[in-house]
């Protein structure tokens, strides 16, 4: 649901919560999450992670929980509620939906932390640069816009995953753009979405266990200047 117009009408492809856990040698585990939403609200954190605690032990510092920030995901409870125009029905959907994620979030570090097994673990930086600035600025102040001579950043850091077989098992990845609406009114991962792994795009041609984005902390700065899906990474 957006600002102002009624609900979804369907899906545009499956949404996604993917977890990556680690443990070093020394035993030290940490859980990497991903998920198909605008935001992940405090109170859900708070709440996935107290769980996680009770039932493994691992501590709220060792849960990176994200998303990708898609603008075509559900709402969620208890977070920009006032931005939409729910009626009590609506409400209380967004209050079921929050308790499944909840719980599904919760599954899903679960089972990464009983799927342990010896890999190893390579990270680099590449670039990609279809992301323009979109601080748009006029003599009557700052609009949102496009300002190709704005910052951006370039990098792409990237950490890979390799079993004891080689097969490159996951594959965590960052960009700093905005997750740039769409036009449709069916639920969609957005940007990220298709970079990761929906469509048969990119590297998810060849590689369809766990590919994701992360999101970095100038994203807000920046959206896509070209179509992303038709750009080379």
């Amino acid at each position: 649901m957006r600002r102002g117009r009624p609900p979804s009408e369907g899906k545009y492809h499956d949404l996604y919560a993917k977890a990556l856990a680690l443990e070093s040698a020394e035993g030290v585990r940490s859980v990497f999450v991903t998920a198909d939403v605008l935001t992940i609200p405090a109170s859900l954190a708070r709440k996935v992670s107290s769980r996680i605690k009770e039932k493994t032990g691992l501590p709220r510092a060792a849960i990176m929980l994200t998303c990708s920030h898609t603008h075509s995901g559900p709402v969620l409870d208890d977070r920009l509620l006032g931005m939409y125009s729910l009626t009590p029905e609506h409400l209380q959907t967004v209050k079921e939906y929050t308790k499944q994620l909840e719980d599904k979030l919760v599954q899903v570090i679960l089972d990464s932390l009983e799927d342990l097994e010896p890999v190893k673990i390579y990270r680099g930086n590449g670039e990609a640069h279809f992301a323009i600035n979109r601080r748009q600025y006029s003599q009557a102040g700052i609009n949102i816009g496009l300002n190709p001579i704005g910052p951006v950043d370039s990098d792409v850091p990237t950490l890979k995953v390799v079993g004891e077989s080689g097969k490159m098992m996951a594959v965590v990845f960052g960009y700093a753009c905005h997750n740039t609406t769409l036009s449709s009114m069916q639920l969609c991962g957005g940007l990220c979405g298709f970079r990761a792994g929906r469509s048969g795009s990119g590297i998810s041609r060849n590689h369809c266990d766990v590919l994701r984005r992360l999101r970095r902390g100038s994203e807000s700065e920046s959206t896509a200047g070209i179509d992303p899906c038709e750009t080379a990474w």
